[in-house]
């Protein structure tokens, strides 16, 4: 096996630990296989979604990176609220520190809900994606999110909400 940089990579699987361990250089990563049946994530994918938003993948970034310095006494929990008229607001609130409230245009088709995420997950896509547009689709607060890179179909992101006793 080799990187991207012809460096080899060294793969050994310890069958008596179901573990795998890459090394590479002064790297080494240690991950264990699983048991079982992997879930079957394509009956979480929608087909169809009622709500759909295009926006600026920075934006976003920028407003969840604001919002998760109040989120991180309560669980990381950030509200994202889509609203048809062309807005997307994030709201985090902390007893401690107080609250923010982020807001940037986006193309918003659909209803207008509100839907609460762990920021660390949004945060996690958003630092590795490279695309200019994303675009967003849901069937409720309660049903998982999917984003996508506006220009590429071939790549979804699941995220699962977070539900929150009001």
């Amino acid at each position: 096996i080799f990187s991207n940089s012809d460096e080899p990579i060294k793969l050994v699987l310890n069958t008596l630990e179901n573990q795998a361990v890459f090394e590479a250089k002064e790297i080494t990563v240690y991950t264990r296989v699983i048991d079982g049946q992997f879930p079957d994530y394509k009956k979480l994918i929608p087909e169809a979604t009622i709500l759909n938003a295009e926006f600026d993948t920075q934006e976003l970034l920028e407003a969840v990176k604001l919002t998760n310095v109040f989120a991180k006494d309560v669980g990381s929990i950030i509200k994202v609220h889509f609203n048809p008229e062309g807005k997307i607001k994030l709201t985090s609130f902390a007893q401690e520190t107080g609250e923010n409230h982020s807001e940037f245009e986006a193309e918003v088709t659909g209803e207008m809900f509100e839907v609460s995420y762990n920021s660390k997950y949004l945060l996690d896509f958003l630092n590795n994606i490279k695309a200019e547009r994303l675009m967003f689709g849901s069937n409720g607060a309660l049903t998982p999110g999917i984003i996508r890179d506006a220009g590429d179909t071939g790549y979804i992101h699941l995220i699962m909400p977070v539900r929150i006793e009001s």
